[in-house]
């Protein structure tokens, strides 16, 4: 009873009329489908990441394949363990990304480094057509972003190995995102990107994706008021959305380049809420999403292993 309570809640949120929707919100969300995964070429930019925790220690990794209008394709693989980090950016062919009902199988390999990552049991997030960004002055006079995520959570096993250091994946939960439009990361149309997501019992996860536009960035408290995104629940009941009210604390900011990480995010839609706080020295070591960027290992509430995404520009 408690469960379908929650779905209702929170699709009611999601039938928000098209038009109350702040100027650039993705007008077309849907539960993610296995296709969302397939490549866009028609778009100039696109990345997809897998993102796996440990929910019995800080471990945290990622393996990252993008192409983008300035940097060509890359495919790169992270690992933060104890403190150290560990990082490939010379990954030989592109991972390849299968699936057999439920669950889903990543390759990859280079001459450093290779692993096998499963993801069982899965559940699809959601898929967010068409942010609208602005405009990129000599660039592009309409910036575009969508963004699905084909796993939300799922059980994880395997192994990646980087160097002479081999996890073994067992007992993780991990994510699969997948992003693609008319934008690159050195473009300034868009910022302030917060990502998070926290994999909770009986399978289920909560996730927040979104970001904020540049040209609306004027005045106190702009940063969360006009920021465009969405709060995720996945559960074994299925997957719903809202669009909800974000707060963002402890701001680490550096004196050359303004913000550069967030410690603290908070989404709410109506009474239901979900909070990262971001945990110190467990980073990636690699660079994230945008050009300045943080990604590290978050506690959580409701509890779980969780990670919080920080992806801005510099200020000047």
């Amino acid at each position: 009873m408690r469960r379908a309570a929650i779905a209702a809640l929170l699709l009611a949120t999601a039938a928000e009329p098209a038009a109350a929707l702040a100027p650039g919100a993705p007008r077309h969300v849907r539960t993610a489908r296995a296709a969302d995964v397939q490549p866009r070429t028609g778009a100039p930019a696109e990345d997809w990441t897998v993102e796996l925790v440990d929910p019995r220690s800080k471990m945290y990794a990622a393996l990252r394949v993008f192409r983008d209008p300035e940097q060509g394709r890359r495919a790169r693989i992270e690992l933060t363990r104890g403190g150290d980090g560990l990082a490939d950016d010379y990954i030989a062919y592109p991972p390849a990304i299968s699936r057999s009902g439920r669950a889903w199988t990543i390759r990859f390999s280079s001459e450093t480094s290779d692993g096998e990552i499963r993801l069982a049991r899965a559940r699809p997030g959601v898929t967010a057509q068409r942010w609208g960004l602005g405009r990129e002055a000599g660039y592009a006079e309409h910036v575009t972003m969508s963004w699905a995520t084909p796993v939300a959570t799922a059980r994880v096993s395997g192994h990646i190995r980087i160097g002479d250091q081999t996890v073994d994946l067992r007992g993780w939960r991990g994510s699969l995102e997948h992003r693609w439009g008319t934008y690159s990361r050195n473009w300034r149309a868009w910022d302030h990107a917060a990502t998070g997501l926290i994999h909770t019992r009986g399978g289920s996860a909560w996730m927040l994706l979104g970001v904020n536009r540049r040209d609306f960035l004027t005045g106190a408290g702009a940063r969360d008021a006009f920021w465009l995104g969405l709060l995720v629940r996945a559960t074994a009941d299925g997957t719903s959305f809202c669009r909800p009210r974000i707060v963002r604390r402890r701001w680490l900011v550096s004196v050359t380049d303004g913000p550069v990480a967030v410690a603290s995010v908070s989404a709410s839609c109506g009474r239901r809420r979900v909070r990262f706080t971001r945990i110190e020295d467990t980073a990636l070591p690699g660079s994230s999403f945008g050009r300045l960027g943080d990604e590290s290992r978050a506690r959580a509430r409701p509890a779980g292993p969780a990670w919080i995404r920080y992806a801005g520009h510099p200020t000047r």
